[in-house]
């Protein structure tokens, strides 16, 4: 019988804008795809029946830069930033049975919103390395 081990796939990444700087990304688990389906699908259906034709209007709402902080809070498991003037560790994580995962969105928004912007296309594109799928080149983006 096939068996699927529950440990995510990590990865560990030197940062290119700072040869210090780690990241460790896992790959996205089919509850972060719905979870990201659900933040950023906005549906609505518009039908008519006072006669024989009708009308479906479908709306979408999402912002890619949005995106890639979402998908960068469900899959950055490990990094070695900090605080300059603190010391205290850039990110926060929550310590698992399956390893590290993400900590408080609230906290992760306010810290990526800091990051100077090389640090976030970096770490966006080791997000993209474990997780294929999200490469624009292979869903048009």
């Amino acid at each position: 019988m096939p068996r699927l081990s529950q440990m995510p796939i990590t990865k560990t990444f030197t940062l290119e804008c700072d040869p210090e700087a780690t990241v460790t990304i896992r790959q996205a688990t089919t509850n972060d795809l719905i979870f990201l389906a659900d933040v950023f699908g906005k549906q609505t259906q518009i039908f008519r029946d006072n006669d024989e034709s009708s009308e479906v209007r479908i709306e979408k709402t999402w912002n890619m830069e949005e995106i890639k902080r979402e998908r960068s809070r469900l899959t950055l498991v490990g990094c070695n930033l900090e605080v300059e003037e603190t010391g205290a560790s850039w990110f926060t994580f929550r310590e698992t049975p399956n390893g590290n995962m993400p900590g408080d969105p609230i906290k992760f928004k306010q810290a990526w919103g800091l990051l100077p912007p090389s640090y976030k296309e970096d770490i966006y594109k080791a997000v993209i390395k474990v997780n294929t799928d999200w490469n624009p080149a292979h869903q048009g983006e």
